[in-house]
């Protein structure tokens, strides 16, 4: 909370400051949008009129997809089993996730389990008991 309350006053501070120098700010100044301020003359600057017809592109398209995951132990003594979960950032967020495993010792990771992500990208799999002695975990798009 108190982050929160630190963020919001530099925020304030940082719009506040901006918005007492306005005079004489350069075009090429961050945040500038002519017509929103005048020069140093005091001469209007004419607003900048948007003439593009296309499209409005998906912003995650090319973006290469992440995959982070983390493994969740678990709590016997409230029940929760171990878990692995994870989330997608950029591109299809729903996109199917496989996940690998092996055991200490195996060359080779093992196919565990395809998992469908939720709108947010998130996931969450339910380690089974069966699969209790594996220690490594990869988890690749499908």
């Amino acid at each position: 909370m108190l982050l929160i309350c630190v963020l919001v006053g530099i925020g304030t501070i940082s719009v506040s400051s901006v918005l007492a120098n306005t005079g004489g700010v350069p075009s090429s100044a961050p945040g500038y949008h002519p017509g929103l301020f005048t020069s140093a003359q005091g001469v209007s600057i004419p607003a900048v009129v948007n003439t593009y017809e296309g499209g409005i592109p998906d912003p995650f398209v090319n973006q290469e997809q992440n995959i982070s995951f983390s493994i969740y132990p678990g709590d016997l003594s409230t029940g929760k089993k171990p878990s692995l979960v994870g989330f997608l950032s950029a591109g299809n967020l729903r996109a199917p996730v496989n996940i690998f495993g092996r055991m200490t010792g195996a060359a080779e990771y093992q196919y565990l389990a395809t998992v469908i992500p939720d709108d947010q990208g998130i996931f969450v799999w339910e380690i089974p008991v069966s699969y209790y002695g594996y220690t490594d975990f990869q988890v690749k798009p499908t």
